[in-house]
């Protein structure tokens, strides 16, 4: 033995085969050496040879490497604690399912979601936990998983929490296989998405309370994109301008503006829109019955809720009555000049 394993190694082997011989019996137990300089595990079976006349002759025995299946089950292992503690870590909820909906296992952090304790939520299926009109949905999105269709899913639904409220969600579930293809079990994450959903709505409110407003009122409103198109008008430049709002949409706009203004008009609010600043300018619009009339278009830029350039909004007067005085009142002025000159 001592030809083949160093001597510390050939000790540890001998010690085994003393103590098959002391007592007799058959052992198995892992054994490690080196050769060539890489450890190696065996999984040996050690037994005694009894000579004919009873006494214990030799040490049999039966060694397989399980060098790489040890390997395997250490990265196993590493990975098994990785998740656990991700598991418990509490960032999103999980739980562990059956085919049949029912829960395996759930970390603490779903529980707290769903307003149940754990050994109660053991005994429940998603079916009893989703909201009834969101159930086919979700119900369709997990047979495909079992049909083979779909590795898994996502999707927002609600949930009924134990004390009756109402929650908003976000689900995604996929399936764990065993080598035959056969599923093992259904992994869930869950995560509380109500306040988000709230806010979502309470913004959407108020983007219609205010687009309401800009509807009615009195000024000519426009606002355009980062892209600086034009993407929406309201229903009084509409009306002054007897156009479609397909047809103002993008740079369409410019086509009612007056071919002698239209090129100056539109560098204007172009440079304004390059540097992001605030404009204010007059060019001659043409109103629904044909007649150009003088426009004061002013425009400042806007930020999304996120702080983010999100373009350029503006509101338009109908100047022309007092364009009219003020050339009225050059005219006379004018005039009236002529008139002294002449006197004097």
């Amino acid at each position: 033995m001592n030809q083949i394993f160093p001597a510390e190694t050939a000790a540890a082997l001998r010690l085994n085969d003393q103590h098959v011989i002391a007592t007799g019996q058959t052992i198995q137990i892992v054994e490690t050496a080196s050769i060539q300089g890489k450890s190696h595990e065996w999984l040996a079976t050690k037994f005694p040879i009894h000579a004919s006349d009873g006494k214990i002759a030799f040490v049999g025995g039966v060694a397989l490497d399980i060098t790489e299946r040890r390997r395997t089950e250490e990265v196993l292992y590493k990975y098994e604690e990785r998740f656990r503690k991700y598991f418990e870590l509490g960032v999103v909820g999980m739980a562990i399912t059956t085919l049949e909906k029912g829960m395996i296992e759930v970390n603490d952090q779903i529980c707290t979601i769903l307003g149940y304790e754990r050994r109660e939520l053991l005994k429940m299926t998603w079916a009893e936990l989703t909201h009834p009109d969101d159930l086919p949905a979700d119900e369709a999105n997990f047979n495909q998983i079992v049909a083979g269709t779909s590795p898994g899913y996502s999707m927002e639904k609600r949930f009924i929490r134990k004390d009756g409220q109402i929650i908003d969600a976000t689900i995604s579930v996929k399936c764990l296989r065993l080598p035959d293809g056969t599923i093992d079990c259904i992994l869930a994450l869950l995560q509380d998405i109500t306040e988000r959903k709230r806010a979502e709505a309470a913004l959407a409110r108020s983007r219609e309370f205010y687009t309401a407003l800009m509807e009615l009122f009195p000024a000519l409103i426009w606002r355009s994109g980062p892209d600086a198109k034009c993407d929406y008008f309201n229903k009084t430049w509409l009306q002054y301008t007897g156009r479609t709002l397909e047809q103002e949409l993008g740079d369409g706009w410019v086509e009612g503006v007056h071919s002698d203004d239209r090129a100056g008009s539109l560098k204007r609010y172009v440079d304004a829109f390059n540097i992001r600043e605030p404009f204010a300018m007059e060019y001659r619009l043409r109103r629904h019955d044909g007649e150009y009339r003088w426009i004061l278009d002013q425009g400042r830029p806007f930020l999304d809720p996120e702080g983010n350039f999100a373009g350029y909004i503006g509101s338009c007067m109908d100047i022309t009555e007092h364009k009219n005085a003020q050339w009225d009142l050059i005219k006379s002025h004018g005039q009236l000049r002529v008139l002294t000159t002449s006197r004097s």
